[in-house]
């Protein structure tokens, strides 16, 4: 075989390996293109529109160690969609923020932006009352549940604090609650009794941090720049901070003329 002849074959046969490459990357985009596409909403309103027949799917229990609370997440399958239930009972294995593996994707924070999980049953153990965690429709993303060792400054959140990632106002007003609307970060304690707001709906969640020196919480937060009740790319992001036990809410971080500062050098 003559070196140009091998050349030859080499090249052609990188070229296949290539477009087979970009073949299978395209059917790979697709594919999630198409799930992102399929991903679910909660239905709250759409002129015009009939709501679609749904039921109700109990998800993982959940047990807040320590406590006599029992937690019931429930989803909402779309009974109409062969596809909806499908989504919700197929087998994962994922780890997700109450360090357990789930055997379904009808879990907390399986979904990210698109949770099928619309309250939560809490459940005394002591006393066998149960009620709902919310008195309205909500997109419920993930909670965050205390370590055993919290006290060492381990887990995602302090010693008594359950936050919960909520999605429970239609702020586009689209009649749908979905990750275009802002993602709020609400505090209960260990018995579930109360819920409250930490962060406002003009901000929605990126992430956070527990600061276990000064036992606060740092969030990073999208803001709603243009008021449209949607959070884009092109809004800006801010930095909260909420202490346990002192702050009423979580309050901006960043020095304004800091900010000013920063503006006027890229401007």
């Amino acid at each position: 075989m003559t070196l140009e002849r091998y050349n030859q074959i080499l090249w052609a046969t990188l070229g296949t390996c290539a477009g087979l490459g970009i073949l299978g990357f395209g059917g790979w985009l697709a594919f999630n293109l198409s799930r992102e596409a399929k991903q679910p909403t909660i239905i709250v309103a759409k002129p015009n529109e009939p709501k679609p027949k749904q039921d109700l799917v109990f998800c993982e229990p959940v047990v807040i160690r320590g406590t006599n609370r029992q937690l019931f997440p429930v989803a909402v399958v779309n009974v109409e969609d062969p596809d909806s239930q499908k989504t919700v009972l197929s087998q994962t294995f994922h780890s997700n923020l109450v360090y357990r593996y789930s055997s379904s994707n009808c879990a907390f924070g399986q979904y990210g932006g698109a949770s099928r999980i619309f309250n939560v049953i809490v459940k005394d153990t002591q006393t066998g009352r149960q009620w709902l965690l919310l008195n309205q429709p909500a997109q419920i993303d993930s909670v965050n549940i205390p370590s055993e060792k919290c006290k060492n400054g381990e887990g995602p959140v302090p010693c008594g604090v359950l936050q919960w990632h909520i999605r429970d106002q239609d702020t586009n007003k689209d009649g749908v609650i979905d990750k275009k609307d802002a993602l709020v970060v609400f505090h209960s304690d260990g018995q579930t009794v109360q819920l409250r707001a930490v962060t406002s709906h003009n901000a929605s969640l990126i992430d956070f941090v527990w600061d276990r020196d000064r036992n606060s919480l740092l969030y990073q937060v999208r803001m709603d720049s243009n008021g449209n009740g949607e959070f884009e790319e092109s809004d800006g992001t801010n930095i909260l901070e909420y202490t346990i036990g002192k702050s009423n809410a979580a309050e901006p971080v960043v020095d304004e003329d800091l900010k000013k500062d920063l503006l006027s050098r890229i401007r």
